[in-house]
């Protein structure tokens, strides 16, 4: 009985090196020159005709603390949740602060997660977290509530920030006709039942 084990644990073996040594080897890494200035590029492949360098941050502003940066891949315009009638600007803004050149110490930033609401000029803070390094995939955010919109006071951070990502998104994503629902959508909408 031993035996069988053993010539079992030996085939296992033999078959799990064959199956390493078949594996393709792992793409280099990224140079981390880009790393160092807060912003990743991302090169489209130089054989099609249209090959364009794009930044996933690009900035936006700065004030006095940070530096402003738009995720433009993730900024979209979604459904307001638990409403057909209205559309809301979904973005991810990292703020940068100016490093000191004396001391070298890990660069962090703030990556902040926002619903904007064009209709009526509000912003809702989802999501706030400092990252050192590369981000995790295990940020809490807080649910989307309808009362926790805020009015823009005029001259404030959020206001310039809501006046330049309503201004980049015009470019980046159009706002597009939303359709009305009709009477059948009703009962899915408010009496959450389905027909």
């Amino acid at each position: 009985m031993l035996k069988r084990y053993f010539l079992l644990f030996a085939i296992c073996l033999s078959f799990a090196t064959v199956c390493q040594a078949e594996q393709p080897p792992l793409p280099a890494s990224k140079p981390a020159d880009t790393a160092s200035s807060g912003l990743s590029a991302e090169k489209v492949s130089p054989d099609k005709k249209d090959a364009v360098v794009t930044e996933r941050f690009v900035q936006i502003f700065a004030d006095e603390t940070y530096t402003y940066y738009l995720d433009v891949k993730t900024a979209q315009r979604i459904a307001c949740p638990y409403r057909d009638d209205e559309q809301l600007i979904d973005v991810w803004v990292k703020l940068v602060e100016p490093q000191d050149t004396a001391y070298h110490y890990p660069q962090t930033y703030i990556l902040e997660h926002y619903y904007l609401r064009p209709a009526k000029k509000q912003i809702q803070l989802l999501c706030e977290a400092e990252i050192a390094g590369r981000p995790t995939n295990d940020l809490v955010q807080k649910p989307y509530l309808d009362a926790n919109w805020e009015n823009i006071v005029p001259g404030s951070v959020e206001d310039s920030l809501y006046q330049v990502v309503i201004e980049k998104m015009k470019v980046l994503s159009p706002e597009k006709k939303i359709k009305k629902s009709g009477g059948s959508n009703f009962f899915d909408n408010v009496l959450r039942i389905a027909m």
